[in-house]
């Protein structure tokens, strides 16, 4: 296990979307992994602009539907009023 030693120093900031999207890595039991990524507000270029990605960094183990790496799926940024 990875110990941060900052860790404890960043334990009550709050997060800025813009500036610090959240990203989770999750293994599947299969051993896939899929990187979660989300931001509150669309970003600059091609690549930033959506509101969910989710993209899968390692293909399962077995891989009957021969999965490849890249973007699973994207939810674009809708600007809306709030």
């Amino acid at each position: 296990m990875n110990v941060n030693p900052k860790a404890m120093q960043s334990y009550g900031k709050i997060a800025n979307t813009e500036t610090d999207p959240i990203r989770q890595i999750v293994m599947l039991y299969d051993g896939a992994v899929v990187v979660y990524e989300w931001q509150d507000s669309a970003g600059v270029g091609d690549e930033g602009h959506f509101n969910h990605k989710f993209t899968l960094k390692r293909p399962p183990r077995p891989n009957p539907h021969k999965l490849k790496k890249g973007v699973i799926k994207i939810i674009e940024y809708q600007n809306a009023t709030r």
